[in-house]
């Protein structure tokens, strides 16, 4: 009975794995994809989403390089659920008012309806389900608190 259970838990921590990098990466590829994602001027705030293993990353790309991406998604790819949790940031100072409607290039929380697609997506490849309804049902009390920060004169950035 052991040698069995050691190989199911060996199968799940695969498919936790391989379900975990592929939702970083699509959300990521989300965000970067032209019309829905990240609103472009002079593209530091596309460039700015940084896949990170263990902790966030906290270093602004300089410019437009995704040098610091192309590192993070190399860490993602050869994630192991030992090595913690998986982050996507972006710590391009102005992001929060991009994702608030700052541009008129993006709809308003675009990042979280890229997480919406990026979950939806990996739902229909892989079959699992990292709770897309709950996280749609908290999108809309998201949105409805951002449009009253949006018009009160503490809101945030």
């Amino acid at each position: 009975m052991g040698a069995a259970s050691d190989k199911l838990q060996l199968k799940l921590e695969s498919l936790i794995e391989r379900a975990c990098k592929a939702l970083i990466l699509e959300i990521n590829r989300e965000l970067r994809r032209k019309g829905t994602g990240t609103p472009v001027d002079t593209g530091h705030a596309r460039a700015s989403w940084i896949p990170a293993v263990g902790a966030p990353n906290l270093v602004e790309p300089v410019g437009t390089s995704s040098a610091l991406a192309q590192a993070g998604a190399a860490q993602v790819m050869a994630y192991k659920l030992a090595q913690g949790t998986l982050y996507l940031s972006n710590v391009a100072p102005y992001i929060r008012r991009l994702n608030h409607g700052w541009s008129d290039q993006a709809p308003v929380m675009f990042v979280e309806l890229a997480i919406a697609r990026a979950m939806a997506t990996i739902k229909a490849k892989l079959g699992v389900d990292f709770g897309l309804d709950s996280f749609i049902a908290d999108m809309g009390a998201q949105g409805a608190g951002g449009m009253a920060s949006a018009y009160s004169p503490f809101g945030d950035d």
